[in-house]
């Protein structure tokens, strides 16, 4: 017999309790990298999942571990890995390019193609750091590119298969996400995204920046954390002329927006556009989850033990 942590149960029958909001079961590596709460050591791992296996309702088929029935959840996970894997090989393409806008510190792919959950009908997120004081300059720089590389997508469009969508622009020194929002849908979305271009340390500036996120997910944090080694860069403030160009391209832009606006959020050096802003409706799915499987959904500091035979 052996004696696992309570928490690391509950660490993954919360990441598998997340990932089923999405239909989207996994392996065992990913079980323990989107542990949720607590960091599951690779000792105890196989333990873990003998105790979520007989529970009776966790399943798996030797690859991939899921809650409930729904064995057709394999097939669609590897068509949407599939479409995915496509979608992002062209989304770098594309962010190599917006990174040669001399503004462009960082580029990354977000939402279900970072994910590799995307359909063949999705559009493809970005999400773009900037230089401080040019998040409008970069944004309209981006739109001319984008209109003349790719198909952009536009708030009213009804077919988006991968259409290039700027839905978030954010200037070096506003990178840290607002305390209101320091929960699991953004500590996700923060560790799914893939960069496609990068100005040296700017990655590794934004995981410090949000350092909260290792709360929810220590271990996918520091995995992330680990892949971006590079030595952060000093950040330059612009100089007059871009400033000038800066306050005009700012103008024109909102006053284009004026009788367009939803829920968009625009403040100093941050522009984010949320089309079908998820989060939500993934809170209250995730939270009706561990509801119903009794599991606690925020991260706690168990120090209960289990027996596991």
């Amino acid at each position: 017999m052996s004696v696992v942590s309570i928490s690391y149960v509950h660490a993954a029958w919360r990441a598998l309790l997340y990932a089923d909001c999405f239909s989207y079961p996994l392996t065992a590596r990913e079980l323990r990298i989107w542990g949720i709460g607590a960091t599951i050591p690779l000792g105890k791992l196989r333990d873990v999942l003998r105790t979520l296996l007989r529970s009776k309702k966790i399943y798996s088929d030797g690859r991939y571990i899921w809650v409930g029935h729904g064995h057709h959840r394999q097939l669609e996970r590897t068509a949407k890995e599939d479409a995915s894997r496509k979608k992002f090989y062209y989304a770098s393409v594309v962010g190599k390019y917006i990174g040669h806008i001399p503004t462009v510190r960082l580029v990354t792919v977000t939402g279900s193609v970072a994910a590799g959950n995307a359909s063949t009908t999705d559009d493809i997120d970005f999400l773009v750091v900037t230089s401080p004081g040019t998040v409008w300059l970069t944004r309209l720089c981006a739109l001319v590119l984008i209109e003349c590389i790719a198909r952009r997508r536009h708030p009213y469009d009804r077919e988006v298969a991968n259409a290039i969508c700027l839905n978030m622009f954010l200037g070096a020194d506003a990178i840290g996400l607002p305390p209101e929002e320091h929960d699991i849908y953004s500590a996700y979305e923060l560790l799914l995204m893939e960069p496609v271009y990068t100005v040296r340390g700017t990655y590794r500036a934004m995981l410090t920046a949000n350092s909260w996120a290792k709360r929810f997910l220590p271990v996918a944090f520091a995995h992330r954390l680990a892949l971006e080694s590079e030595i952060q860069s000093e950040i330059k403030r612009p100089s007059w002329f871009i400033g000038l160009l800066e306050s005009a391209a700012d103008r024109i832009q909102t006053w284009y927006m004026r009788h367009r606006r939803t829920s968009e959020i625009i403040k100093e050096n941050v522009i984010r556009f949320h089309p079908n802003d998820s989060r939500a409706h993934t809170l209250s799915a995730y939270h009706k989850r561990c509801i119903q499987y009794k599991i606690p959904g925020a991260p706690l500091d168990n120090r209960k033990t289990i027996t596991v035979k």
